[in-house]
């Protein structure tokens, strides 16, 4: 399966970025314009833009790097207000596969690949960090073990089990809020790109996360904060009860890491049925009950909250199929609505 897009879709395709030229600049070539463009590449079908920076129109090459000869050329226009002082190169016509660079006069930009699995290193090396940053008592976290002592709750400052999730960023912070986007997006590159390497890795990682997620549900239904904030931004002794155990934030967490961890259980629940039924029976459960608290207690009003609630309805509507009234309800009360059997 690939990730070309149509031409409907094209946007969702279309960031550029990085630093730009492949060589220094040379006294001769000082006023070369400077050229952005997607490191990674795209797939053959995807849409292709290149900016450069200035207001003056001008022509460009893409070159094939294996032989230096020119398999496109273009010419910029205006960048509009959203771009600002940069000329646009789009080459989307360009479908076929290879490794090649932009080339305006005597600037060039890094080398870039078109190919249907031009992502592949790129999402192989993304879900391997995760590993990485594994928290808890792993064997490949970049300090493991570490925090076996998460964590002590405030509200009654008895320990309760935190071990497991991952490290936010480049610290040692647990934020729901953040890392519970980890779990969705995971389950999204199982569920879409469906790479072989991570038929195995995927799953595996979903539930090392969730362990911390699934712990820090209380039994109402909401999730907490988080275990390990700015207060908690530190290493420990990983011993319970040495007076250094990072605190449990027990309030309740935003709405949309509510409806984030919906999405998150359902999708999980849906990965993990037919390796370990009991376990997606547990992911499921935990979605609903949260989805039961947010109805009475976590009502969707900002665009953010109304699509993450809208976004956890359909990922429950997805794992549940037929079971779709409590879904059905569950949009509707969080502020979303459903409409043909689907939630909108």
């Amino acid at each position: 399966m690939t990730w070309d897009i149509t031409p409907a879709e094209r946007k969702a395709d279309v960031v550029v970025c990085g630093p730009a030229n492949a060589q220094p600049k040379s006294a001769a070539a000082a006023d070369s314009p400077q050229i952005l463009v997607n490191h990674v590449g795209f797939t053959p079908h995807a849409a292709k833009y290149c900016l450069f920076a200035g207001q003056t129109p001008l022509a460009f090459e893409i070159l094939d790097t294996a032989t230096g000869q020119a398999v496109f050329t273009g010419r910029t226009t205006p960048g509009g207000p959203d771009l600002g002082n940069f000329q646009v190169g789009d080459f989307g016509a360009l479908t076929r596969s290879g490794t090649f660079q932009v080339r305006a006069g005597s600037a060039r930009s890094r080398s870039f690949g078109i190919a249907s699995d031009v992502y592949e290193d790129a999402l192989r090396k993304t879900v391997a960090y995760f590993a990485k940053q594994r928290c808890g008592p792993s064997e490949s976290g970049y300090n493991a073990p570490c925090h076996l002592d998460d964590g002590r709750r405030l509200d009654n400052d008895r320990h309760q089990d935190m071990t497991g999730g991952w490290h936010d960023a480049c610290d040692l912070r647990k934020l729901v809020n953040a890392t519970i986007l980890g779990m969705v997006g995971l389950s999204r590159v199982a569920e879409i790109h469906r790479p072989e390497w991570g038929r195995i890795s995927i799953p595996a990682e979903l539930r090392w996360g969730n362990r911390y997620f699934l712990a820090m549900q209380e039994p109402a239904g909401y999730v907490m904060n988080y275990c390990g904030g700015t207060d908690g931004n530190r290493w420990t002794d990983n011993k319970e009860g040495t007076g250094d155990d990072r605190p449990i934030h027990t309030e309740a967490c935003a709405a949309v890491a509510q409806f984030c961890f919906i999405r998150a259980q359902a999708a999980t629940s849906r990965l993990t049925r037919e390796a370990d039924p009991a376990y997606a029976a547990q992911c499921i459960a935990a979605a609903l009950r949260c989805l039961a608290w947010c109805r009475t207690n976590q009502t969707a009003r900002t665009a953010n909250e109304l699509g993450a609630a809208v976004a956890a309805c359909v990922e429950l509507h997805r794992t549940l199929g037929d079971e779709l009234q409590g879904v059905k309800q569950g949009a509707a009360e969080c502020g979303g609505t459903v409409k043909d059997g689907s939630p909108q």
